[in-house]
Parts: structure tokens; sequence; C-alpha cells
């Protein structure tokens, strides 16, 4: 770290229907938002719901703590194919997001069927078609980073 002390801070994201809503209402469009202190950042997640609930606008939060909740959750892991053809391949989970829920959704979670892995894949290379539930696409090299 060369001497540089990381804060520790606390970390509010949303996304939903009332983003453009909440846009107009407080001038910004970003969805990340730090803060110092919890209280900050349930007091600035209390606006952003009445904003949303007075339109009856749907609204989802996340939020995380610490020191490193400034850097992204990024997964990067090579795709092989039983037939030896393998794709190199990254997935941001965003800020604040826990490195071992990142492992976890690519071999036990939701991401770990062919059917999710093939649809990641088949949006960066065109020529890979989305394949039925299984298990025979194999994750080589998978690592979980953080990054600013």
């Amino acid at each position: 770290m060369d001497g540089l002390v990381e804060k520790y801070e606390f970390y509010l994201g949303f996304w939903g229907q009332a983003e453009n809503l909440i846009a107009e209402s407080i001038g910004m469009k970003e969805l990340d938002f730090w803060f110092d202190s919890a209280e900050e950042r349930e007091n600035f997640k209390s606006k952003l719901k009445a904003i949303a609930d007075a339109r009856s606008q749907c609204i989802a939060f996340k939020d995380g703590e610490g020191f490193d909740v400034r850097k992204r959750t990024i997964a990067k892991m090579i795709m092989a194919f039983p037939n030896g053809k393998k794709y190199p391949f990254e997935y941001d989970f965003g800020y604040a997001y826990e490195p071992e829920s990142a492992e976890y959704m690519f071999f036990d979670g939701n991401y770990s069927c062919d059917c999710n892995k093939s649809n990641f894949l088949s949006d960066k290379y065109p020529e890979i078609t989305e394949m039925e539930c299984g298990d025979e696409i194999v994750l080589e090299d998978f690592k979980v980073v953080l990054e600013v």
C-alpha cells in the first residue's frame, strides 16, 4: 500500500425502476455512494426510498462496509468447452461484493450452469450458441480480484 491507510467506509448502491426519477430529484445519475458512517448511509437510503415510494417505483439496494468497498469484485477465468476451445471471460460483480460470494456463484450458484455460462459468452463471442442446462463447460484459471 506504500504507506497509504485505507479508510473504513459504508457503501450504498441502488438500481431499479426509480433510477431516472431519483436522478431528476437529486440531480445526479450515480448509482454508487460512499459514506463515513452507517447512519449517513441509512439516512440517504431512506431519502432514496421515499422518492421511489412517492411515485410507486421499484428500487433495490445493495450495501456493504469495510476497507475495500471502493474496489470492484471481478471474477476472471477461462471457460473451456468439451471440444477443446477456450474463451477468456471476466464478470464484474460491482462494488462491495464478497469475493467468496463471487466464487460461489460460478462454482455452486446460478452461474455454474452451462446455460448461464454460454449465455455470458455468447454476448462477447458471437460464435457461441447458448447451451442447455448442464456442467460441461469447465472453469480454468479462476480467480477473483478486487480492482479500483
